[in-house]
């Protein structure tokens, strides 16, 4: 079986119009900038951090 078939489909025609939607991109724009500010913080930290620290990290990521 072919690993594209196993994958799930989102249809998200809720949220955009098409995949050249303007908001699309914006919000992809977005999404890649929060991912690199969290790589660039918590890289290599997580074993330094502790209790609350570890839920705010983990917060963060969930959210992007």
């Amino acid at each position: 079986m072919n690993v594209s078939e196993e994958l799930p489909t989102w249809n998200l025609d809720d949220l955009y119009s098409s995949p050249e939607d303007a908001n699309l991109e914006a919000d992809l724009a977005v999404a890649q900038n929060e991912s690199d500010a969290f790589k660039k913080k918590y890289e290599g930290q997580l074993c330094k951090i502790f209790g609350s620290e570890i839920a705010v990290a983990i917060t963060e990521y969930e959210r992007i």
